[in-house]
């Protein structure tokens, strides 16, 4: 993950986008680390009809981080069609682990331009670079176009409506963002846990175009469409982006496992509505919601078909009473499974009164992506166990929601979020997350800032998840339950 929220630290193109001067699309919560929300820089004005005018601006943060993590890994021999009876597995091992680092990362450098056509129109293009990491390179490139009784169009590598019109508790957190931040660097979920952030088909920042209407009495409208949600600038079409694939939440599917095979979206659509108002007697509000949709196409993914048995040696010798044969291991068989479409929705509101602010959001996923449940027998009455999803026919993609509080003080300022997600797998059998976050930022001066932000994180996976996920899994490190705390204290310096 990447985090910066680009719209407060880009001053250059703030009225490319309505969002950055209305409280809508402009904002790239994807970018959050790096918070220049207090850059004093004066916006320039390019004349109507002259050359555009060029900038240079970015951010960089630096911080140390430490994580405890204690984790419960599952070791049971159950198969799945078995669990799905709730029978539990009493072999499981626990493990202490401990790690800090450094990380002078989550820089970026944004190089832009923008200028005023003699008809009114604004137009630009900004180019984002990331610039401290092992990958290196581009993070966003797209133009831009705007007028007042239009409105803003994006297009390139730039996020929708589905991540601009978030505004809720989550929004709120300082630090380096909690939940959507550095930790899951340095934490690992148990198995099957989705993501407490965005929904499932979040496009990212895919190639797209986006629309934002004028904002009308503090109601915004946006529109995206992504025609591939792993399609990225020029990226080759059959290009694997690895375990970050755009769109991809690995909650569903099994991190790490053949990535380019996970399910992704064909036009893919999001809408969303924002809406702002200030009070006169010092109460503001800001609501964001957004659906999504898609044609969702999976690839092959290993399953298994009938019953899942483990190897067995031959007892006694063949002729005598009591012989029993030997018995091979059931194999995975690779077939293409049909999905249900991806439809997810996200509620999100703030609050805010003189020093204080208070969030909440919702989203829900349905069941998307999921296989379609004819897809769980073969034509013979066979059952099939979809090894690559962690999931059965009777679940579902998950929800989660989450709540905040921010509290400003002079140059300090302090929050305090609760992350929960929850998704069943199957008849008894759910995966959940509860992450706690507190953060505290002062001010040093317009572009420095130091920052502090304690993460406290559970998360707890099912025995029918866990024994899918060892069924392909050489190594069988499924994680039944997992707990740590993470501990960061750093700076931010915006330019």
């Amino acid at each position: 993950m990447k985090k910066f929220i680009w719209a407060m630290c880009c001053p250059l193109l703030g009225p490319l986008s309505c969002f950055a001067s209305e409280g809508g699309g402009g904002h790239d919560f994807d970018e959050p680390v790096v918070s220049t929300k207090d850059d004093t820089r004066p916006v320039v004005k390019p004349e109507r009809g002259g050359r555009p005018e060029f900038d240079i601006f970015g951010s960089a943060a630096f911080h140390l981080g430490v994580a405890s993590p204690e984790i419960t890994y599952y070791n049971g021999n159950n198969a799945p069609n078995q669990i799905k009876t709730n029978q539990k597995s009493s072999n499981e091992t626990a493990t202490d682990t401990s790690s800090t680092r450094m990380v002078a990362g989550e820089a970026e450098v944004n190089f832009s331009a923008k200028g005023t056509l003699v008809n009114g129109w604004i137009y630009g293009a900004i180019l984002s670079l990331d610039a401290m990491k092992g990958d290196t390179g581009v993070d966003k490139a797209h133009l831009s176009f705007e007028k007042d009784n239009v409105g803003t169009i994006h297009v390139g590598n730039v996020r929708g409506p589905d991540s601009t019109f978030m505004c809720g508790g989550q929004q709120l957190i300082g630090g380096i963002f909690g939940a959507d931040g550095a930790f899951p660097f340095d934490v690992n979920y148990a198995t099957g846990v989705i993501s407490p952030v965005y929904i499932l088909g979040f496009s990212n920042k895919a190639t797209k175009i986006v629309y934002y209407t004028p904002t009308i009495k503090g109601f915004q409208i946006g529109l995206s469409m992504a025609s591939d949600t792993k399609h990225v600038g020029h990226m080759p079409r059959n290009k694997s982006t690895g375990d970050s694939v755009i769109g991809n939440d690995p909650g569903l599917f099994i991190k790490g496992d053949k990535d380019s095979e996970r399910p992704s979206g064909r036009n893919n659509f999001a809408i969303g509505l924002h809406h702002t108002h200030d009070f006169l007697n010092g109460w503001s509000t800001q609501f964001g919601t957004a659906f999504l949709m898609e044609d969702s196409k999976p690839t092959e993914t290993n399953c298994y078909v009938g019953d899942v048995v483990a190897k067995k040696d031959a007892v006694g010798t063949e002729g005598q009473t009591g012989y029993e044969p030997a018995v091979e291991a059931s194999t995975p068989i690779p077939l293409r499974l049909k999905l249900r479409n991806a439809k997810a929705f996200y509620l999100s509101g703030t609050v805010s009164y003189k020093n204080w602010s208070f969030g909440a959001g919702y989203l829900n996923n349905g069941k998307s992506r999921l296989p379609k449940d004819s897809e769980f027998t073969t034509k013979d009455g066979k059952s099939v166990i979809p090894g690559g999803f962690l999931v059965a026919k009777d679940g579902n993609a998950g929800h989660a929601w989450n709540l905040g509080v921010k509290y400003t003080m002079d140059r300090w300022t302090f929050t305090g979020i609760y992350n929960r997600t929850h998704r069943k797998v199957t008849a008894g059998q759910n995966t959940s997350g509860g992450i706690y976050t507190l953060s505290v930022e002062y001010l040093v001066c317009p572009g420095l800032k130091f920052f502090g932000e304690m993460d406290l994180i559970s998360t707890r996976s099912c025995d029918y998840a866990c024994a899918v996920y060892n069924l392909v899994h050489e190594n069988k490190s499924a994680i039944r339950k997992q707990k740590a705390t993470f501990i960061a204290v750093g700076a931010k310096v915006s330019f």
